[in-house]
């Protein structure tokens, strides 16, 4: 989706580059489509497919460091949740003995 969109910002950035070249060798005056209207489209699009990279990248070891943090085989959005909403602790190792000890108990 972000890749799609990234792209079709991409084309709106040329069409308005291609508008003000042409319009200047026709002897009219459209910078402005180049200068300002452009370099927005061009920001949306490097952002916007940057981000439809990261995103696949990132989930699957998102899920892993949710797993590992919570010590279960979790790994879903609850787990991730919970472990980026937890305060977080001094020591993370007590903590994670703690953890496994209230849950043998339970």
């Amino acid at each position: 989706m972000f890749l799609q969109a990234g792209y079709a910002f991409g084309l709106v950035f040329d069409l308005a580059e291609y508008v003000a070249v042409g319009a200047r060798r026709m002897g009219n005056d459209l910078d402005r489509l180049s200068t300002r209207l452009a370099r927005r489209f061009a920001v949306l699009d490097a952002s916007l497919v940057a981000v439809g990279f990261i995103v696949p990248q990132a989930g699957p070891r998102l899920q892993e460091w949710a797993r590992y943090a919570t010590g279960s085989e979790e790994g879903d959005v609850e787990a991730i949740s919970r472990v980026l909403h937890r305060p977080r602790s001094l020591d993370p190792i007590r903590e994670r003995v703690a953890l496994q000890e209230t849950r043998a108990h339970v």
